[in-house]
């Protein structure tokens, strides 16, 4: 008898343990958790302790203030302060310094509408790239019932731009690749190898430091990473944050775009404007940016998507992959193999809220000819991200569609299109 007692005494208090534990990782999961990949029964534990909040849709026409000159950025009204001990920093030296400079809110964590506010505030992107890259950035990493979106990672685990293979991807230009350990802190290695590439005679990164250096880290990760993927999002974003290094953070009198290689090093290891740092003058959107990733890549134009498929130096084509400026492409690819993936049977608040940031991804994308794709049905409210039907017309309905791999096949057929169309629009 009193040994059953003690066996019912001891599951008791395991249940009791059990509950504790589960009750404990709900009231921890903070507001910025993705909820991308969770299962189903992840998704009922979670999402009611989440405050929703509807975040408004991005201006991809706005423009800063004085346009056409340089307009010191690193000014008193936004001092260097360093982060502490629990402000969140990540991969991409641009967003760290902006939150550094209180451009964004100075613990890490910020709503995609402040991302592209403050890239084009403080570092004059076009709005229309900047809602590219923050959206695409939000639907992968960040938390769309709270519109919360780490620009890191977090000690608990939680998921955000550190999160290897949505949107962070292998050899970053001064950033180590996540299958040796550590894809988010400044790399001294990598960054001389920057500084080997450097115009000798000026010390300053230009378009021609940019491809060799790209090219390179390429065959770096070919040669050295058995899990090495270039391609999909990864393989535009990776020639694009090349060209931003050397246009967005260039300066701003010189005739051709270049960068200082001590500003790089400022940037990107310390989050830090230099003194006196200046934006470009003009505004730096999708159409510049097309035309100087074609330009870098035609440097070394022999590299194509793909990935190792079994070790090192097993580099293979992936055709399945969108190429570097093929607008509608990139969109419907970053929708079937990663948003979908993410989020196959989204219900309830979880999809209305997929479906209002998939109308404010599709934003610029719209402007290069691109059709709304509806994986999860057309919005029919204004929660939704109601659009002008006008818009939709003509656009294969989505809504008696499964969810699931596969389902925009008419439209991923229709690529050598897409690629006519956009080139057609940078041209």
């Amino acid at each position: 008898m009193p040994n059953d007692r003690m066996t019912r005494l001891t599951t008791i208090l395991l249940l009791i343990f059990t509950f504790a534990a589960h009750l404990t990782e709900v009231l921890a999961f903070p507001a910025y958790g993705s909820l991308a990949g969770l299962s189903e029964e992840e998704l009922a534990m979670f999402i009611p302790t989440l405050e929703i909040r509807k975040g408004p849709p991005p201006d991809i026409h706005a423009k800063p203030d004085n346009i056409g000159v340089p307009v010191l950025v690193n000014d008193a009204d936004h001092p260097y302060v360093p982060p502490g001990p629990d402000d969140i920093r990540g991969p991409c030296p641009g967003l760290n310094t902006l939150a550094n400079h209180g451009y964004l809110p100075h613990d890490g964590v910020a709503s995609p509408k402040q991302i592209v506010d403050a890239v084009m505030t403080g570092f004059n992107m076009g709005a229309d790239i900047a809602a590219l890259v923050a959206y695409a950035a939000h639907l992968g990493d960040g938390n769309l019932l709270t519109d919360k979106l780490s620009i890191g990672g977090a000690r608990d685990g939680s998921r955000g731009l550190n999160y290897h293979g949505t949107f962070e991807g292998d050899v970053s230009m001064t950033r180590g690749d996540a299958f040796f350990g550590d894809n988010y802190s400044f790399n001294e290695t990598l960054f001389q190898k920057m500084q080997a590439e450097a115009d000798p005679i000026f010390d300053t990164f230009n378009i021609r430091s940019a491809a060799t250096h790209r090219f390179k880290r390429i065959n770096d990760g070919i040669k050295g990473n058995p899990k090495f993927a270039f391609n999909h999002i990864r393989y535009p974003a990776g020639y694009a944050e090349s060209v931003f290094t050397y246009l967005l953070f260039r300066h701003p009198w010189t005739p051709l775009p270049a960068v200082k290689m001590d500003v790089i090093r400022t940037l990107f290891e310390d989050g830090k404007m230099p003194d006196g740092f200046h934006r470009a003058p003009l505004p730096i959107g999708m159409l510049e940016i097309a035309a100087e990733v074609v330009a870098l890549w035609g440097q070394y134009p022999i590299v194509l998507p793909g990935h190792n498929v079994d070790g090192i130096d097993t580099y293979r084509i992936d055709w399945t992959s969108p190429s570097l400026i093929t607008w509608c492409w990139i969109y419907g690819d970053y929708i079937e193999n990663t948003v979908l993936k993410l989020y196959p049977n989204p219900t309830g608040a979880l999809r209305t809220a997929l479906k209002r940031n998939l109308v404010f991804f599709h934003l610029p994308f719209g402007e290069v000819g691109c059709p709304p794709l509806f994986p999860y049905g057309p919005p029919l409210s204004e929660a939704e991200g109601l659009i002008d039907q006008a818009e939709v017309k003509g656009v294969v309905d989505q809504t008696q569609a499964p969810v699931s791999s596969g389902w925009y096949s008419g439209y991923s057929g229709r690529v050598w299109d897409a690629l006519v169309r956009t080139m057609t629009c940078w041209a």
